[in-house]
């Protein structure tokens, strides 16, 4: 259901996208880089390497905010994974990212938006595993939503979540 998210020549808008960003990022490191032969302490450095935590250590959102608009307004139920505000010790949510693949948004670059979903639900559903992979099922609307953790082209009203079987 995922693939359905994605206008037709998306997949390959994304592709070119992605190599543009590769290709920037590589001139970057290169021209942020400082050569020495060998330092006593840290041992030779090694080019191409980006340092953690430095200017150069950070994967965008790559994407557009294209979208089907066929989808709007359908009851869909489709897998994935739920990326969370918020950390509620009970478990419990009221609003929260639908991503296609483990850990989107925290520790790995977020998906492209066409492939997130803000949902929101009337009720606080229990999350009891957030790496676990769930079965969601609502109205799904093409409703752009900017987040700290990722920007979204889809939104829907939860009706239903299940974990995943």
């Amino acid at each position: 259901m995922w693939e359905d998210l994605l206008p037709e020549g998306e997949e390959a808008a994304l592709a070119a996208l992605y190599e543009d960003y590769f290709r920037s990022l590589d001139q970057r490191v290169r021209s942020s880089q400082t050569f020495l032969t060998q330092s006593p302490s840290a041992g030779p450095i090694s080019p191409g390497s980006i340092e953690e935590g430095s200017s150069l250590d950070v994967m965008p959102q790559i994407g557009t905010f294209n979208t089907v608009t066929d989808l709007d307004g359908l009851n869909v139920r489709m897998a994935g994974y739920i990326v969370p505000f918020d950390f509620d010790a009970k478990g419990g949510h009221r609003e929260f990212l639908f991503v296609p693949y483990q850990g989107a948004c925290i520790h790995t670059p977020p998906p492209p938006p066409n492939q997130m979903i803000h949902v929101t639900s009337a009720a606080e559903v229990m999350v009891p595993d957030i790496w676990g992979a769930y079965w969601l099922e609502g109205v799904i609307q093409i409703a752009r939503r900017d987040t700290d953790l990722g920007d979204a082209a889809y939104s829907m009203k939860l009706s239903r979540l299940a974990p995943y079987e």
